[in-house]
């Protein structure tokens, strides 16, 4: 899978929905493993993990998802971490349980282009509460949908990387790749004679 920005369509709600079936899968990701968790309602579940030892993905849902029932279903898993790779596919439907603030971080961190890097402060002026930094920070952090909703783009205002919840390490190779990707994208444009 290559690394890319999919076209995600997210709604978050106040509380859970009341068919609690979490259906999730484990694929390989440019960043480590993937662990996808769905209900009807749409995606709502991406964490990052090192091969071994991490805990069982029933584990780590039980944790996020208290209350639900798992079910295995690879193929679904499958199609969504490809689904990124393909320009002409439909969005990624989501949903998160979050705040207001929350929601509103969530969906300024979407309208970022791939590459594009934001302070936390800048963050914060965007959504209209420019006093509300560490909040704005917090809410981040909160992301349930690892790099699809990008918050790896989020840095410190002089330069620094500073924290990911799924590590620096990570974070640093996120934002690589997609300025990577960026430079080709721009190079393929270039005409070389």
């Amino acid at each position: 899978m290559k690394p890319s920005s999919a076209s995600l369509t997210l709604s978050v709600r106040a509380e859970h929905p009341t068919h609690k079936l979490l259906e999730y899968g484990v694929t390989d990701s440019p960043y480590g493993i993937a662990l996808w968790g769905f209900t009807d309602a749409g995606l709502c579940h991406l964490s990052l993990h090192d091969p071994e030892p991490e805990p069982e993905p029933i584990s780590i849902l039980q944790q996020r998802w208290p209350g639900y029932i798992y079910q295995h279903h690879q193929t679904k898993a499958e199609d969504l971490s490809i689904q990124p790779e393909h320009s002409s596919a439909p969005p990624i439907t989501a949903w998160a349980i979050g705040t207001e603030l929350q929601n509103q971080v969530w969906q300024a961190l979407l309208q970022l282009k791939s590459g594009e890097l934001v302070s936390y402060q800048r963050l914060a002026q965007q959504i209209g509460r420019p006093k509300a930094v560490r909040a704005v920070g917090t809410a981040a952090g909160k992301n349930p949908i690892a790099w699809l909703i990008p918050c790896h783009r989020v840095i410190r205002k002089n330069g620094d990387i500073g924290q990911y919840h799924w590590g620096a390490t990570r974070k640093k190779q996120m934002i690589q790749a997609e300025r990577a990707q960026q430079t080709a994208k721009g190079s393929e444009g270039c005409d070389s004679n």
